[in-house]
C-alpha cells in the first residue's frame, strides 16, 4: 500500500467516526431527555 492510499483511508476513517460521534451524542440527548420527562 501506498501512503496515498493510506492517508485516503485514514481521512475517510476519521470522517466515518466524527459522524458516528456526532449521531451517537444526539440520539443520547434524545434519549436522556425522554428519560427525564418522566
Amino acid at each position: 500500500m501506498s501512503a496515498k492510499n493510506i492517508v485516503k483511508i485514514n481521512r475517510t476513517f476519521c470522517l466515518n467516526f466524527v459522524l458516528s460521534i456526532t449521531i451517537y451524542c444526539k440520539n443520547s440527548e434524545k434519549i436522556y431527555l425522554i428519560l427525564t420527562e418522566k
